[in-house]
């Protein structure tokens, strides 16, 4: 469904699922977060699976009837003229970092995103501390979009589809949550194999 959903009662997570079909969990929502809301924006389906913990109850807004409740209440606009999307990853264990040479293919992810190779990256080797998975708590990576006239242009357009929303957001120097992902990376507080288990390369 395309919409926005916003949880009124009750704990979702979100799931998303890599190329082997490995169900990644990348987030939890609880009463008052929402989701869908990109799908607003590009009119595609959700890229991720949400489920619910226990009973719940959610508010489903169709993308028709959003469209008529900001003609009806302006200040709606406003109060979701940025669009935020936030992904959670594993932080590298602080005890355990090593540093590692990157991987080719790791190399031209990070040229493919317009970013310089980094000579360098890090993984946890795993110790007492963080019972040998090389990782310990989380970390957010996100991105965040302002729906500016030239955004808000291409989401009402005919031809509306993410290339051309991005291509509109690049005039805001709009940091895709990929980009985030990766600069997370090489500043040591998690791995590039676990940006990718949140975030889809189109």
């Amino acid at each position: 469904a395309i919409g926005l959903f916003i949880i009124v009662l009750g704990h979702f997570d979100v799931f998303t699922y890599d190329e082997q079909g490995v169900q990644n969990q990348i987030a939890t929502l609880s009463t008052g977060d929402c989701f869908g809301e990109m799908s607003l924006i590009t009119g595609e389906p959700v890229s991720a699976n949400v489920i619910a913990r226990e009973p719940g109850s959610l508010l489903e807004i169709p993308k028709d009837n959003f469209q008529r409740l900001l003609s009806v209440v302006p200040p709606l606009g406003a109060t979701l003229a940025r669009i935020l999307a936030q992904r959670l990853v594993r932080k590298i264990c602080s005890n355990c970092k090593e540093e590692i040479v990157p991987s080719p293919e790791i190399l031209s992810l990070y040229r493919g995103a317009d970013l310089a190779p980094p000579e360098r990256l890090f993984r946890g080797r795993g110790c007492l501390q963080c019972r040998g998975a090389g990782f310990r708590g989380r970390s957010a990576i996100g991105e965040c979009l302002l729906i500016d006239e030239a955004v808000r242009e291409a989401i009402h357009s005919r031809e509306c589809s993410t290339p051309l929303v991005r291509e509109a957001a690049k005039k805001q120097n709009f940091i895709p949550i990929l980009v985030d992902g990766l600069e997370t990376a090489r500043a040591g507080e998690t791995m590039v194999s676990e940006v990718l288990k949140v975030v889809v390369i189109e």
